[in-house]
Formats: C-alpha cells, structure tokens, sequence
C-alpha cells in the first residue's frame, strides 16, 4: 500500500540577479551601490508579476532613494534577450526564471548573500531550486506545489492510499455518460511526478554530494508499478 503524495515539490519562479546588467559608469564593468542609487534598476518581469512589483516599487524607492523601472518582458524569452542584450549594457538588474543552471553555467547571473534570517522564511526546497554549485543566485517569487481536492457530496472522506483513490474513481466513473471519478493531465509531468514518487519513482537519485547523474529512476520498479 503506498501512500498518496501529493506534494510534487517546489516549483520556484526567482527573481535573479543579473550578470548582465547595464553599466553604470564607463570606467567599471560593474554596478556599484552608488551608480544603481543614482542610475536606478532595471526589472523584468512577465506581465502576470507586473501588478505586484509595481505595488512595491514606490516604497522602495522612498525607502532606498533608488529608481525602479519594470519593464514587461515574457519568461520564455528572458534569457535569449540577456544573452544579446548583455555585453552591450542593455540587460536587466533583475528578472525571472524558474530556475538558474543553466543561467549560471553561461554566467548570466550573479550569487547574493542574504541574511539568514531572511534565508530561515523560505523553505529548503525553494532555496535549492535557486542554487547552483554551493551558490545562491536568488530569491523565490511564487512557490507552487499541488493539491487534491475532493467532493464530500461524492465522496465523504479524503482517499489516503492510491487503493483509495482508484476505489473512488471506480464508482464515480460512468464512460457512457461521460462521468469520470478523477481527470488530471496525466501527460503533463508535473501533474504525473507524485504518482511516480509515490511508489518509489525518481528523476536523478541523490547523495551526500547532489545528484547522480548516472542513477535514472524513471524506469526502476517504483516507476513501473506507479504506470500499472
């Protein structure tokens, strides 16, 4: 009997320091506190986080004395537009990406350090989602994670167990009728990755020193009998 996770894991959506910023004086390469407090930052954000950076770019500017400008900028072209706007000093100071491999590995972004403090509200996961090689490149924006809602009319207690779930989804389900127990996007792998580890099924297994690259679980035993 397995029990249901349904708890897929952090999906982190990071606020990034760029790399690639754009210069703030002639004679450095990089920004200083003085030249981002006279020349100001430069955010970009996808449109669904615009309304909520912009409600915090005033106070901070009172706060700090420092400008802000946000300006739209889809995620999926995000990076494509660092890398070309970068060497000429036109990239952003901040920006969001769902993760930072990839982005660190062409060096687009620099490390932060941040406060404890600060690091002790944000959960182990989204903080790991953010790093790379030992370093913390940013900060969790949105953390998403999944959920299983039920129907008490339907069914009056939460299923604990996928024997549980596949009970429920027997009774309620009438294909004639076009009546299903449960429907989920089951080619979607964030939707299908609780099922998979459920039962024991892994992308990269891990170790003391990160993953493994060479120890796959996508077609181990847990995987297999999470697909019966």
């Amino acid at each position: 009997m397995n029990k249901l996770k349904l708890t897929a894991g952090s999906l982190s959506l990071v606020l990034v320091l760029s790399a690639c910023a754009p210069e703030r004086s002639e004679d450095q390469g990089t920004a200083s506190s003085s030249d981002a407090a006279s020349e100001g930052l430069l955010v970009w954000a996808p449109d669904i986080e615009l309304s909520a950076i912009e409600s915090q770019v005033e106070a901070f500017t009172e706060e700090t004395g420092i400008p802000v400008e946000v300006v739209s900028m889809p995620q999926d072209d995000q990076t494509e537009a660092i890398v070309l706007d970068g060497p000429s000093g036109n990239g952003p100071d901040l920006f969001y990406q769902p993760g930072v491999g990839n982005l660190s590995i062409q060096g687009l972004v620099h490390p932060v350090e941040v406060d404890q403090e600060i690091l002790d509200t944000y959960s182990a996961g989204s903080l790991e989602a953010l790093s790379y090689d030992g370093e913390l490149y940013g900060l969790p924006a949105v953390v998403e994670s999944l959920a299983l809602y039920y129907n008490k009319a339907l069914i009056p207690e939460a299923p604990e167990t996928v024997e549980d779930l596949e009970a429920a989804m027997a009774d309620l389900t009438d294909d004639a009728n076009d009546q299903f127990g449960f429907l989920y996007p089951a080619n979607d792998f964030y939707f299908s990755y609780p099922f998979m580890a459920g039962y024991g099924g892994y992308i990269f297994n891990e170790d003391s020193d990160g993953y493994v690259k060479d120890d796959v679980g996508l077609a181990n035993d847990g995987q297999y009998k999470a697909h019966l």
